[in-house]
């Protein structure tokens, strides 16, 4: 994974101390090689079981824990912490910390699935308490983007000769 530190770096405005710039690994630089060399043919879905991390998806998928980066940036996972499919039990301590109450309304919604308010609506809203909307939610993170595993040193390969390109 040397490929991940000799990344380009850029300077960042830093937030604490606005006089002063942060240095940091270009990442944008792995997303804009990944996407431009992309080919739908490259791509599969895989459907993570209960809890499954990226670092364990990504030893099933291609034998290495080490390629979890390619599934986060192909997945727009930006916090693997909250953009990440999670566990039953980590979606109710999440929803906990949230809302304070797993079981409170969180909003209504028509049969169609669509929010309403139930002083405005017409007939009976369907109550979606907090647990409710935050399992949905995490339920839609379950199936993501991989890279088909006879293709990932391909797409590896590139990252590399790009990031060679940079230190010429």
């Amino acid at each position: 994974m040397g490929y991940l530190r000799r990344l380009p770096t850029r300077k960042y405005p830093n937030p604490r101390r606005p006089a002063e710039t942060i240095e940091m690994r270009d990442v944008t630089f792995a997303i804009n090689i990944l996407h431009r060399n992309m080919k739908e043919e490259y791509l599969r879905t895989y459907e993570l079981s209960d809890g499954e991390r990226p670092e364990i998806a990504s030893y099933r998928l291609y034998g290495d824990p080490d390629h979890y980066w390619i599934l986060l940036l192909l997945n727009d996972a930006v916090d693997p912490m909250f953009d990440w499919y999670l566990s039953e039990e980590q979606v109710k301590r999440l929803t906990f910390d949230r809302y304070g109450s797993l079981t409170d309304v969180h909003h209504y919604e028509d049969n169609e699935g669509n929010w309403v308010d139930p002083e405005e609506h017409v007939g009976s809203p369907v109550v979606v308490r907090n647990i409710d909307f935050e399992m949905e939610e995490n339920e839609k993170k379950k199936r993501i983007k991989a890279i088909k595993p006879k293709y990932i040193q391909k797409i590896i390969s590139q990252l590399e000769s790009a990031v060679e390109a940079t230190d010429e």
